[in-house]
Parts: C-alpha cells; structure tokens; sequence
C-alpha cells in the first residue's frame, strides 16, 4: 500500500496528514461508516457517490478495473477520500495506466472528492503531493463530468503545469434539472405554458379511457423483488430493449440493480414505480432515495 505523510499545515485538522491508497475490497469496506459522513460533508454531494451505490457498482462492472481510494487521516479520524480507480489503456500500441473517478465511465453524475468545504484547499494540496509522490502508478488522469466551479478543476490544471503535463479541459453537455423544493408540482406546473397543461391533461384523459390509472410503489424489503420482476417483464417491450438502450445494452445491469435495490430497501430507500391502466403495466421506473432526492436510474 502506498503511503506518504505530507505536511498538513492546518493546526484543526493536526499535522501532518496520513495519505493512504486502498486498493482492496476488504479496505475498502472498513471505510463504510465513515464514507457516507464525508460524502454528505461535500458540497454538491449526490447520491450516487454512497457507499452503497459504488459498492454495488464495483460488484457487477468492476472488470478489470483496479481500486485506488485515497485516504486522509488526520491521527486516527478520516478527513478526507478520493475515490479513485485504475483503468489500463492503449493507445498507440502502448499500455496505459489511467486514473479515474470510481464509477466511471457509465453511471456517475457530478463525482468529486469527498472533501469537507472547511479543508477543501489543504486536502487537494496533499492530494496533489500524492499524486506526484506516486507518480509512477500512473500515466494519465481523466475525470469525466465534474460540475463547473468544481475547486478540483483548478487544482488538477496546478498538477499538470507541477509535472509539466498536458492539460485539456473539455466542456460537456448542459444538464438541465428541475428543483421543486419550493414548489408542489401543481404549483410548478401552474408556471408552464398553457399549451403544454393543456397536453398533459389530454393525455391523462386518453388514459384513462383506457381503464383505470393507478401508481404502484414498490420499496419494502418484502416486495421490491416483485417490483423489479415486474420492472424486467416491462423492459422488454420497450423500444429501448430492442435499440439496446438502458438496461439491455449490459447483461450486467440486471445484477447491479438487483443487489443495488436490495441494500437500498434495507434502509426505505428503494423505489420502484410502475403506472399501470387496467391493471396492464405501461410504464415504470426504478432508483434509491438519498437524503430526501429520489434517483432514476432507468425508465421504460
């Protein structure tokens, strides 16, 4: 396990700081209870940084990916991870050793390091040193989707001028996002065009033609399997089976859902939607609940 002790210079935190890599599941999983409590410290954290959902992740497409967590102790408490992996590459005929955030390249939205805002700049210094320090682990850093004014942006552009690297920032698409916390979806949706209330309740009409609507919900440990049964009988006739988009695009997803919907229920976090007419399943959608916002990971 690499290891480098690099200066903290922060009397709150005690110097110096203990920089650690986990490269093991066995590691890994000693830093659950303490994972979630650093990821809710961050700024901008989501869901889909938990523990359990790199967990289960890790689990079904794992792969030939290799862990490299990055741990910052200050003496015994753990202040800080940089949740890192390791993917070889070629390019050109040569291999290539390239880190990654954990989750890439699929299903992570937003990632960042879990670092607390009060240590933000302390922690990415030594983060940087370690880096350097090991230097030989890897080839090149690639770090897909950071959110804009992320701090880390500017400490990796540091590293690069630090090594005399080549730096390339390249902007994404704009994702678009509806915050509701303020609103009741009525009152939301009293603020959109007459034209698009006068479609929705068209369609809401023309359903209901068919027979009655009703919402299922699935979320107990007793019957989310049922949920994600009927969830996997819908998915396959849905265009998007065919087109081999979402699910079906990996066998392994089913694996992944399962075992990610299963620890979630533990906690009343798991959610399966199915709307249904006359009792015949027309659409769903299933993801977690995290800290009060609900994850679609698939619709069909």
């Amino acid at each position: 396990m690499p290891e480098v002790c690099a200066s903290a210079g922060d009397r709150a935190l005690g110097a110096p700081l203990r920089v650690d890599s986990v490269t093991t599941i066995a590691e890994w999983r000693g830093l659950a209870s303490d994972w979630d409590r650093l990821l809710r410290a961050t700024r901008g954290y989501t869901g889909l940084q938990s523990f359990d959902f790199l967990s289960a992740w890790w689990g079904s497409f794992a792969s030939d990916r290799r862990l490299w967590i990055v741990t910052f102790r200050s003496e015994s408490e753990l202040v800080g991870i940089a949740p890192f992996q390791l993917v070889e590459r070629r390019i050109l005929g040569k291999r290539y050793q390239v880190l990654q955030f954990l989750g890439m390249t699929e299903d992570i939205l937003r990632p960042t390091v879990l670092f607390p805002p009060a240590h933000l700049s302390l922690l990415l210094s030594d983060l940087n040193r370690y880096l350097i320090k090991w230097r030989q682990d890897w080839d090149i850093i690639e770090l897909d989707e950071l959110a804009c004014g992320d701090p880390l942006i500017d400490s990796l552009r540091q590293l690069a001028d630090d090594l005399g690297l080549a730096y390339k920032l390249t902007p994404f698409h704009t994702c678009p996002f509806l915050d509701l916390r303020l609103h009741s979806f009525e009152s939301y949706s009293g603020t959109r065009s007459r034209k698009l209330r006068k479609n929705l309740r068209a369609g809401e009409r023309q359903l209901g033609q068919q027979g009655p609507v009703k919402l299922q919900v699935y979320e107990s440990r007793e019957d989310i399997g049922e949920g994600f049964e009927q969830f996997r009988k819908l998915a396959k006739l849905s265009w998007k089976f065919d087109a081999k988009v979402g699910m079906s695009d990996d066998s392994r997803y089913e694996t992944f859902y399962a075992q990610l919907l299963e620890k979630f229920a533990q906690r009343n976090g798991a959610r399966i939607l199915i709307l249904t007419v006359s009792d015949c399943p027309i659409a769903a959608t299933l993801g977690f609940v995290f800290d009060a916002t609900y994850h679609s990971l698939q619709i069909v």
